[in-house]
């Protein structure tokens, strides 16, 4: 937690860009468990 906002104090673009990647990776966690509901019924 620490490491993060230090990044986002230090470099705001690249502390952007990592925070890019942590919503992606969630938006893509979101869809493999709406996918895997699906396939259970």
């Amino acid at each position: 937690m620490y490491v993060t906002v230090s990044l986002i104090h230090g470099k705001p673009g690249y502390a952007k860009g990592v925070l890019h990647v942590i919503i992606y990776l969630h938006e893509i966690k979101m869809l493999q468990e709406k996918r895997d509901q699906a396939v259970q019924g």
